[in-house]
């Protein structure tokens, strides 16, 4: 309710709340608390959360999302790349995670190998509009 009314704040102390009542809660009241941070600029306290998550499940594609586009924020690029090519890793059939990972690669002025990325995601794409 909180996130889809943008009261960030407020979506942040009932999932920390949330979060110690309920364990069976626990990865969704991370995730979605990291997103309210995101929302506040709180890049540091979103990692935390994500940071969190994926300690409990390292191959959780969500929060890898959510600290990669944060760590984008940071223009910390080394790191978002590093998350980004274990998405594709994880889902190699992800038009998004490449889309993803070529953006980094703009960012760090490596374009031939963001226009290969690119062109993979194209690929995918096309291939899953055609079945």
């Amino acid at each position: 309710y909180f996130l889809s009314h943008h009261e960030d704040l407020k979506a942040i102390d009932a999932f920390s709340k949330a979060m110690r009542l309920d364990n069976m809660l626990l990865e969704d009241c991370y995730f979605h608390r990291a997103w309210a941070y995101t929302n506040l600029e709180q890049y540091n306290k979103a990692l935390a959360d994500c940071n969190a998550l994926l300690k409990m499940d390292p191959e959780s594609e969500w929060p890898l999302h959510l600290r990669a586009w944060v760590y984008g924020r940071q223009k910390d690029y080394k790191r978002q790349l590093e998350d980004c090519t274990t998405l594709i890793r994880l889902d190699p059939k992800s038009p998004h995670a490449y889309r993803e990972r070529a953006s980094v690669y703009d960012s760090l002025k490596q374009y031939q190998l963001a226009t290969n990325d690119r062109r993979i995601a194209r690929q995918l794409t096309d291939s899953k509009s055609s079945h």
